[in-house]
């Protein structure tokens, strides 16, 4: 068993250079069984000298990444991703007649999310011919389960799992995927810090990169951010995990008006001289105030109602007593929400959302603190207070935040039901 100190040494600087790995975003423990594993199959007992092996083969070094890469994903992995990239796509292709509507999944682990995309476009009206997506992942392994397009049960979660049954035919291997949708993906190796060509030559409107940065070194999170720059087109969407859009506060990213997706655009300083983006524009008519299903995916902007800020997660606040007071009606709203419908965990945690895009850590972490006791298993809840314990400094508690939200995804796993 490989002692600390060599475990270290492979966290710094092979893994880390590699794959710009945060060194605390693994556990020890995980890292040891992977090494672990390595050494067994190779018939190895010496870790020095697997070590030397492993900084001179790219083979094997992509066999020990394949034992530390987490691919856990699952088709339509939150809603609200999807009703943003569904209302985007036919904004474009109603303005932009003609032009091609290209889409990026990053890191894409086994295919779902991508092949979602395809999905969600599809059902939009969107004709096959008029969007690309490209998907890429570090993982052969995944890519290979990807092309293959079939998938087990625990790829199939949540309310929705059954809604696009259509889509697969079982066999004796699990769920095969239409050929018609696999058709619309290209899968390729790669990563964000080593992005290669054509990739690295294409503009995107919407890029798809949710929960990579909060594994990512610190030290790679704003050469990430400047490739996001230079991926995404002027008037494109990015989408983020929950717990990495503090990460853009002081970028030249913008949250955009999607309501829970945490989706971002390029400020409107550097784009001026171009079309409208996509963000701001609404093909239907403004929201009534009785009006806020998640369903019809219409955007919540300041502009709206006294109602309608609990729904917002991702509010744009103006500098100044404008900005004091909308933080300060949007508290209000959450608290005659709280007198009306009980304690609840979505209720601390949108408290939670306000405080933190005011950078007040402290009671965002009560806030999620309280949301996680009521809800143990709210990923959400947990992913905002490791990004929390992250920018604070806090190691200890940034790594504990991220092993038991692994510890709640893996017993999900194995619990989960396949589609009816």
């Amino acid at each position: 068993m490989p002692d600390n100190s060599v475990i270290n040494t492979i966290l710094e600087s092979i893994l880390k250079e590699a794959m710009g790995l945060n060194t605390s975003s693994v556990s020890l423990s995980s890292l040891k069984h992977a090494l672990s594993r390595r050494m067994r199959f190779l018939e190895i007992d010496n870790t020095l000298y697997y070590i030397k092996l492993l900084k001179s083969s790219h083979q094997e070094l992509n066999e020990l990444i394949e034992e530390v890469t987490v691919n856990e994903t699952w088709f339509f992995r939150d809603e609200a991703p999807f009703i943003a990239l569904r209302d985007y796509a036919v904004n474009f292709i109603r303005k932009y007649k003609g032009l091609p509507l290209r889409l990026l999944s990053i890191p894409c682990s086994t295919g779902e999310e991508p092949y979602s995309m395809a999905i969600t476009l599809l059902e939009a009206g969107i004709p096959r011919h008029a969007f690309t997506i490209d998907a890429v992942d570090i993982s052969r392994r995944s890519i290979s389960i990807a092309q293959k397009g079939i998938y087990r049960s625990h790829s199939f979660r949540g309310p929705g799992a059954q809604r696009h049954q259509r889509y697969f035919t079982k066999t004796k291997d699990g769920y095969s995927l239409d050929q018609n949708i696999k058709s619309l993906v290209r899968f390729h190796r790669g990563n964000l810090i080593h992005l290669t060509r054509p990739l690295a030559n294409t503009i995107y409107q919407v890029i798809f990169c949710r929960n990579l940065l909060i594994y990512l070194d610190s030290s790679f999170h704003q050469q990430s951010i400047n490739t996001f720059d230079s991926l995404l087109a002027d008037n494109g969407i990015l989408i983020i995990g929950h717990a990495e859009a503090g990460l853009f506060s002081n970028s030249r990213f913008t949250p955009a008006s999607y309501p829970k997706a945490f989706a971002f655009e390029k400020k409107k300083e550097y784009d001026s001289q171009l079309p409208t983006p996509m963000g701001s524009v609404n093909p239907s008519p403004p929201r009534q105030a009785h009006d806020l299903s998640p369903d019809k995916g219409l955007s919540t902007s300041l502009s709206e109602t006294y109602e309608d800020f609990p729904q917002a997660t991702h509010i744009r606040f103006k500098s100044g007593e404008a900005q004091d007071d909308q933080f300060n009606r949007a508290i209000r709203a959450c608290e005659d929400r709280l007198q009306r419908d009980g304690a609840s965990s979505e209720i601390y945690y949108q408290f939670a959302t306000l405080f933190e895009q005011k950078k007040e850590w402290r009671t965002a972490i009560k806030m999620l603190k309280k949301a996680i006791y009521l809800d143990p298993n709210s990923l959400d809840a947990i992913d905002m207070l490791a990004a929390i314990y992250q920018r604070l400094g806090d190691d200890n508690n940034y790594r504990a935040c991220l092993n038991r939200g692994q510890r709640i995804i893996s017993r999900l796993s194995r619990t989960s039901e396949a589609p009816a």
